[in-house]
């Protein structure tokens, strides 16, 4: 443990190292563990960026005291939007996000909610599943007022579509789970529900690509007749051929 716990910072990073630290937090609690942990506390800002270290921070979230969980959580504080959209660091704020006291929790949608960050963190490919997290684990308050930042955005069409991406749309999908009967808000020129306008076009799609009986029998027939016309057509000519090549013959025997 004494000698995990002296290099902590280079074992964790090592593919293999980050699994032997893992095996060391399973044992039962002793002053080894307890010192090894701490030192894993201490680095665990930085470990949390690294490709295997932040197993090892996550392995703290899941298996440590209560204490040690706030530590972590706590020296993320001021960090959030920046650890968000790191491949990495992103993995571990999400768990934080689940992990956190009420009030470090609050302290992390105040950084998400930051208009100047939001859009940013919607468009990112990392940072937006943080931000499904958040919705996820708030308390209703805090989700109104994420969703509050996020709503410019999601309606603006200059804003690069946002609600069109991949990510906006699994936002979107968070939010109307979230809040089932979500509307988007009569100020930015939305009057229904984002489920209901769904339908509605959906249903439209349908309806434009519908025949009814009639004009499908009428289309069929006038398919059938085009048919039967340019077949009539081809044997008048090849019977006008014939008729021409066997007058042709005719006349060269009276001429013989």
């Amino acid at each position: 443990f004494d000698a995990v716990a002296n290099s902590v910072g280079d074992v964790a990073r090592h593919r293999h190292g980050c699994c032997v630290i893992q095996r060391c937090l399973d044992s039962p609690p002793s002053t080894a563990r307890s010192n090894l942990v701490h030192r894993i506390v201490e680095k665990s800002l930085e470990l949390m960026q690294d490709a295997y270290g932040n197993y090892v921070v996550q392995y703290v979230l899941d298996v440590c005291s209560d204490e040690d969980v706030h530590a972590v959580c706590e020296s993320v504080v001021g960090k959030v939007t920046l650890l968000a959209i790191q491949k990495f660091s992103s993995n571990v704020m999400e768990k934080c996000l689940e992990r956190c006291t009420d009030k470090v929790r609050e302290l992390y949608l105040a950084e998400l909610s930051d208009s100047e960050r939001i859009r940013e963190l919607m468009m990112d490919p990392f940072g937006n599943y943080v931000i499904q997290r958040a919705l996820a684990v708030s308390t209703h308050a805090q989700a109104v007022q994420l969703v509050e930042a996020m709503k410019p955005h999601l309606l603006s069409s200059t804003g690069g579509g946002i609600k069109n991406t991949a990510g906006g749309r699994r936002i979107l999908a968070k939010i109307s789970k979230r809040f089932p009967n979500f509307s988007l808000g009569d100020e930015f020129g939305e009057n229904t529900t984002l489920q209901k306008s769904g339908h509605k076009k959906n249903g439209n799609n349908r309806h434009d690509n519908t025949m009814s009986g009639d004009q499908a029998s009428a289309r069929f027939n006038r398919r059938g007749q085009g048919k039967s016309d340019e077949f009539n057509d081809q044997h008048k000519r090849l019977d006008n051929s014939r008729h021409g090549r066997t007058e042709e013959k005719i006349g060269q025997w009276d001429r013989v």
